[in-house]
């Protein structure tokens, strides 16, 4: 046995190592689609106010006429800083727990240190599934409000899982 065979066969090795694991993360998820969203990355001072900013309930309405929902949030921050630009992500199932798609939000708004705020948005134009039932909101990224109305400049693509909050009743009922 030469060192070409041994390194066929760590080859081989390292070829069956990466199989198990795409098979695995197929196996995982419940649908293609699922399977091709892209990870959420977070930065280290997204990590941080996690610890301390939550999403503590949510509300999503969809209405009859041409793809409009309304959402309502209400967020804690319970950090020492005013927060602003926060990202929310809602992953979409059916009934089946079947993958439906991802929506996301925006939240401009400040809300301040120590505090608690419930914000609406009306009208949002979207495509939200109408066979949705089941919807899981978290919080994927923030500014951090500094000094004066400084913000904090944050590298693009900055989220976190965290603040999740997950509901099983119909997408016109989450409270």
């Amino acid at each position: 046995m030469d060192v070409k065979f041994w390194a066929n066969m760590a080859l081989c090795c390292l070829m069956l190592v990466f199989f198990m694991s795409s098979v695995q993360a197929i196996s995982a998820s419940s649908s293609v689609e699922e399977l091709l969203q892209p990870t959420i990355e977070i930065s280290e001072e997204t990590k941080e106010l996690l610890k301390h900013v939550e999403l503590i309930r949510f509300g999503i309405r969809l209405k009859k006429d041409k793809n409009m929902v309304d959402a309502i949030f209400n967020l804690k921050n319970g950090s020492e800083h005013d927060i602003a630009n926060i990202s929310i992500i809602c992953n979409v199932k059916d009934k089946a727990d079947k993958y439906l798609g991802q929506q996301k939000w925006l939240i401009a708004e400040t809300i301040e240190k120590s505090s608690e705020k419930t914000l609406l948005r009306e009208n949002s134009k979207m495509f939200f599934p109408k066979k949705a039932n089941k919807v899981k909101c978290q919080i994927t990224d923030m500014d951090v409000i500094r000094g004066a109305g400084v913000k904090a400049n944050k590298p693009d693509g900055a989220a976190a899982s965290h603040g999740d909050v997950e509901s099983k009743k119909s997408p016109a009922n989450n409270h």
